[in-house]
């Protein structure tokens, strides 16, 4: 009998959003957990297996024996190694963890389920996107809803403690409405505080693999800009879609002169300018909107 996979909590798809684009995205159709835990920073690979399994209509679980064959060929010989591995300096070690891997290791796009899969086209990716937004604002409604039919059951309660003591109906209207201005306060402080976040881990990155091209590190600029794509879709709901499409555009041709610059780094004069004024462009679009409305 299956077991049932526990539902993400609201909290939970900023952590699968992520994981959507680099499934989406990664050169690789093939995604390990210890791969998605490595690069963004969970610290429980179950945690992250249980997440992937809540979510079958993005993702399928496994890989088949002869392709898991194929690829750790790849791996043993050095080929597109990722960078939870190319991290362990031991050979030996590396060896042995490449040898452990097993179908139950790694998951895939179900738009990318055949083998040497190309990266999904961004309509896709932004349709995943919306499908976790869409479950999160569901999820953030049905608490809403039990909110309100605990509230709905209270009302009536103060109303006759206000019959029998005035005093104690007044108390119990402040402590019954304080925690919602106080929360919708804390709403907006999050959302600020997300706002700052994303902006920041936006530059951050693109400055990361900016660094990283000039180092001829192709490996290490697709993993700053897939960084990148994480923290503009955090910023998107913020911004207005013609902004964020703006945005979006100048991103992709940042990524194209990386890539560039990584492959030729003569180029680098040359492309300087272009890429100083595409930051320059991004943080234009961006930092009037960092403040909110």
């Amino acid at each position: 009998m299956a077991t049932r996979v526990a539902a993400p909590q609201s909290e939970d798809f900023d952590l699968l959003s992520a994981i959507w684009i680099l499934a989406s995205n990664d050169d690789n159709p093939t995604i390990t957990y210890e791969g998605i835990r490595f690069r963004l920073g969970v610290s429980d690979t179950v945690f992250v297996q249980r997440l992937v399994a809540s979510r079958p209509e993005l993702f399928r679980l496994g890989v088949p024996a002869k392709r898991l064959e194929r690829w750790k060929e790849r791996l043993r010989e050095g080929k597109v190694l990722p960078s939870w591995l190319r991290t362990i300096q031991d050979p030996n070690e590396r060896q042995a963890r490449i040898n452990a891997l097993t179908a139950d290791d790694a998951f895939r796009s179900q738009f990318r389920a055949a083998r040497e899969a190309p990266r999904s086209a961004v309509p896709i990716i932004e349709w995943g996107l919306k499908h976790l937004e869409r479950l999160r604002e569901g999820r953030l409604r049905s608490r809403d809803e039990r909110v309100k039919k605990w509230t709905a059951i209270g009302i009536p309660l103060v109303s006759i403690a206000a019959v029998i003591l005035t005093t104690g109906a007044s108390i119990a209207i402040q402590y019954c409405y304080a925690p919602r201005v106080e929360a919708s306060v804390q709403r907006e402080q999050l959302a600020f505080a997300a706002r700052q976040d994303g902006y920041s881990r936006l530059m951050a990155s693109l400055i990361a693999g900016r660094e990283a091209a000039g180092h001829g590190e192709r490996a290490d600029v697709m993993a700053a800009m897939n960084r990148a794509s994480v923290a503009f879709y955090a910023l998107q709901p913020f911004v207005p879609p013609e902004i964020a499409d703006n945005t979006w555009q100048a991103i992709g041709g940042y990524q194209r002169m990386l890539v560039a610059l990584t492959a030729d780094g003569a180029k680098s004069r040359t492309l300087s300018d272009s890429l100083n004024r595409l930051e320059a462009r991004i943080q234009a679009n961006l930092v009037s909107h960092i403040q909110g409305p």
